[in-house]
């Protein structure tokens, strides 16, 4: 249900689960099923029960959570203060979530992880920064061929380069994306418009950048019907 973004459905069971679980459930079942209620909860924009959730989900973390567990307890906080445009407290969070990936050697998600710090430092105005971990998550993306995390990437790498008024570097970028392949044609020609807009912007083409972000918007809205 959570996968189809069904959330009420997914909210049902698993408040179902997490009622009939107390005192019989396994630690390590407990802390995903709490994450995986808290996700539900970011996407109904309800965070104060987000919140509390993730709460519980670092109360289990510290009676004995791997470093896998805390790392996607960090990353769903990292998500919550984006949702509530906390992205100065998210920043701190988000750097944590890529040392504990290079301390562990864990090279799963780590392009994803800085991608996401990247985009927190874009937000708060670290153009330069973001530059820096955008061109290491590409970097990670390509040497573990995975082309999602490439495809997200690049998409935020290209509006760091608008922001730093680089449109030859934001045109080779862009290039670079058209050829990736993340086997889900909706969202790789989503990033492809925003990618695209961001280029227009960058060539002081406002009006091509509202005409392409207008179709994005419109594609979204019929991804989201699809799934």
């Amino acid at each position: 249900y959570a996968r189809r973004r069904l959330n009420d459905d997914a909210q049902r069971h698993l408040d179902s689960a997490l009622y009939l679980a107390p005192g019989r459930e396994s630690h390590d079942w407990a802390l995903s099923t709490t994450l995986a209620r808290a996700c539900v909860a970011t996407a109904q924009c309800d965070f104060p029960v987000a919140s509390a959730l993730l709460d519980r989900a670092e109360s289990l973390c510290a009676q004995g959570g791997d470093v896998f567990q805390q790392i996607k307890t960090i990353s769903q906080r990292v998500v919550l203060l984006a949702e509530t445009g906390s992205m100065r407290l998210a920043w701190p969070f988000a750097s944590q979530v890529v040392a504990l990936h290079r301390t562990h050697g864990i090279v799963a998600g780590l392009a994803r992880a800085e991608s996401t710090l990247a985009n927190v430092s874009a937000t708060l105005g670290r153009w330069q920064l973001a530059e820096q971990q955008c061109a290491a998550a590409v970097a990670i993306a390509r040497e573990q061929k995975a082309p999602s995390d490439l495809a997200v990437a690049l998409t935020v790498l290209c509006g760091t380069y608008r922001q730093l008024r680089k449109p030859r570097s934001l045109a080779h970028a862009l290039e670079a994306l058209a050829e990736v392949d993340a086997s889900d044609a909706p969202v790789n020609r989503l990033m492809g418009l925003l990618c695209r807009a961001q280029q227009a912007l960058a060539l002081d083409e406002p009006a091509e950048a509202a005409r392409l972000l207008d179709d994005a918007a419109r594609g979204a809205g019929q991804t989201c019907q699809v799934l």
